[in-house]
């Protein structure tokens, strides 16, 4: 058996980059003070808050808010954002990808999935057909199954002791991974988002 390991980008709550200049359009200011620390809800597998600093334009008086990296304004991280975008260029539907998602827990509702595909430019048209069903167990402690290639197959979402979370497709036919890896690879390789496929023998 194979494992198939779509590694996501990774969260750094610690990293705050400081401002260049004023958000403002018709400031040109470029001196900020750090005007407060605020905690910033987050809907990801791993983080469900970060710290968010507050910085006010000496120029204009303007406050704004920075991010760490791989966290936006959005109340979704850009990861859980890309794994969305991801599972819909699989195959999956809008609604099934919120279903997939819910099962690992993490809300993100069929409108909010649609969303997220329609900002990157995707159109339906563009979804791929390596999966082409989903199943969801009714057990909890049994992971969701995927139909690829008319072979259900288990898929998980991972998130290790980095807090590096990785979606894991095994493949039960070695002779089979070429077929996966490329289709995969189509799609992770017109991803805007730095995710990495990796190969690697199932334990």
């Amino acid at each position: 058996m194979v494992c198939l390991q779509i590694i996501l980008p990774q969260i750094e709550p610690l990293h705050i980059s400081a401002p260049a200049r004023c958000p403002i359009e018709t400031c040109s200011g470029t001196t900020f003070r750090l005007h407060q620390k605020v905690v910033k809800p987050l809907r990801d597998h791993a983080y469900p808050q970060v710290i968010a600093h507050r910085y006010r334009c000496l120029t204009c008086g303007h406050t704004f808010r920075m991010y760490p990296g791989g966290v936006t304004h959005q109340p979704t991280t850009q990861r859980i954002r890309d794994l969305a975008v991801l599972l819909y260029r699989l195959g999956l539907s809008y609604g099934a990808v919120a279903e997939l998602l819910e099962a690992w827990k993490i809300y993100m509702c069929k409108s909010q999935v649609y969303k997220a595909v329609q900002s990157t430019g995707i159109t339906s048209k563009r979804r791929g057909n390596l999966i082409q069903e989903l199943r969801i167990l009714p057990l909890g402690n049994q992971p969701p199954l995927v139909r690829c290639h008319d072979v259900w197959l288990p898929i998980e979402l991972i998130t290790n002791e980095r807090h590096q979370m990785m979606v894991n497709l095994n493949i039960p036919d070695q002779a089979q991974v070429s077929k996966y890896q490329e289709a995969i690879n189509s799609i992770v390789a017109t991803s805007t988002a730095s995710i990495r496929l990796l190969t690697k023998a199932a334990a």
